[in-house]
């Protein structure tokens, strides 16, 4: 059971990670749907 919440955290960290990510990348593309296309690894 530890082990299972430990990985949702992680998971769960992961996913706020790109989304702020996103944010932090919007200014430096032409428009905010180009940073929408983005795969998530690309984010990274």
């Amino acid at each position: 059971m530890y082990r299972s919440a430990c990985i949702k955290e992680f998971e769960i960290i992961l996913e706020q990670a790109g989304k702020l990510m996103r944010k932090v990348l919007k200014p430096y593309f032409h428009s905010a749907k180009a940073v929408d296309k983005l795969i998530f690894k690309d984010n990274f």
